[in-house]
């Protein structure tokens, strides 16, 4: 089948939109793909490869970088097969821990735009053991045709960053809502009481957030403590499930407010 003349190659080397566990990332890289569906463009997610290195590991790095030119070729390879030839390459969210290292190659082979939403620039990863993905975070904007802001502060180091070409370079996309009418049945406060245990009569907070380790386990921490130093009646309603289930639930054992709803789906 030919490309129609709006097909664009869509990656997010953090977090693909398929990933199987529930994150912010995974949110907004779907979010996009649907805006640029919306838009009408045609969206094609290129890759699942993902550059995650979470500790600095310079062995990781060397063979994600290997194992991203055999994934380059391979999607190339693909694409001739089926007669796809995308006008665009886009990718969602590049820092020195995950950056591209399949876009820019693709990009270059095929002469076709580059284009990234929400990468961030730290000067000081330089050094590190994240030096070497640093240096491919510059290539990718050094590439780039245009960078999408969403995060005010990434705007500030990309601004200094690209210096005089920053006004042509930088594009803000500023925050948005999905509008359309949503064909979720209404529930009642009655029957939220009843589904997950919770007074009607009390105060309901609500707090939904993964269960990971790092600043996610910490936030859980801090919220534990607060609630013990509450006085008022009231009930804590937690969503959200992941690795750190059974700490977090240990968090709160003793109180008996706080009731789990676990992972619910968004039309919840």
């Amino acid at each position: 089948m030919q490309a129609s003349t709006f097909d664009i190659a869509f990656y997010a080397p953090l977090k693909s939109p398929l990933h199987p566990i529930p994150s912010g990332d995974r949110k907004i890289a779907r979010l996009f793909m649907t805006a640029l569906q919306n838009a009408g463009f045609t969206v094609q997610l290129a890759s699942q490869l993902r550059s995650f290195d979470k500790h600095g590991d310079s062995y990781r790095q060397h063979r994600m970088i290997a194992l991203a030119k055999h994934e380059a070729q391979r999607i190339m390879r693909r694409w001739r097969k089926h007669h796809f030839h995308p006008k665009a390459w886009f990718s969602y969210h590049l820092y020195y821990k995950a950056p591209d290292l399949i876009g820019p190659i693709i990009c270059q082979a095929l002469n076709i735009p580059y284009l990234v939403a929400e990468a961030s620039w730290a000067a000081k990863r330089a050094q590190g053991p994240w030096s070497l993905y640093h240096q491919h975070i510059d290539n990718a904007l050094q590439q780039a045709a245009k960078v999408i802001c969403i995060n005010p502060v990434d705007k500030i180091a990309l601004t200094a960053y690209y210096a005089n070409e920053a006004i042509n370079r930088i594009a803000s996309l500023a925050a948005f809502i999905d509008d359309r009418p949503q064909s979720t049945q209404h529930v009642t406060r009655q029957q939220l009481a009843d589904e997950f245990a919770l007074d009607i009569d009390k105060p309901w907070l609500i707090s939904i957030a993964m269960m990971r380790s790092g600043d996610k386990f910490a936030s859980y921490k801090l919220l534990s403590e607060v609630m013990h130093k509450l006085q008022l009646p009231f009930q804590l309603l937690i969503v959200g499930d992941g690795e750190m289930r059974p700490q977090v639930n240990a968090l709160f054992a003793t109180q008996n407010q706080v009731k789990f709803a676990n992972a619910l789906a968004n039309a919840r």
